[in-house]
């Protein structure tokens, strides 16, 4: 069986990914640990949905404003496309093979 490139290359930004959350996983699960251990994982459970709906709505406002800002770029860019004359100032071309 053989394994193909993509596959390796799948393979290594997935096991790269693994690598560098694992300590962020590791810390995770060492506070659900703890939290469970002196019963207050109903705080864990409120202090983690806080953190996911502040990531959210940061997010979202950060999407609308790009989104607005792209919107309002190509609403006042002009409408005619930028055309360059290949001999404009008299030099020769650059692209050699184009002649």
């Amino acid at each position: 069986m053989r394994v193909s490139g993509l596959t390796w290359l799948i393979l290594a930004l997935a096991s790269l990914a693994l690598l560098s959350t694992a300590g962020q996983i590791a810390g995770f699960y060492t506070d659900w640990l703890w939290f469970r251990e002196v019963q207050f994982t109903s705080v864990f459970v409120t202090v983690l949905q806080t953190q996911v709906l502040l990531e959210v709505v940061t997010g979202a406002a950060f999407f609308l404003i790009l989104y607005g800002n792209v919107t309002l770029a190509r609403r006042l860019s002009p409408r005619e496309a930028l055309v360059a004359a290949d001999d404009a100032t008299g030099l020769p071309s650059q692209c050699l093979p184009c002649q």
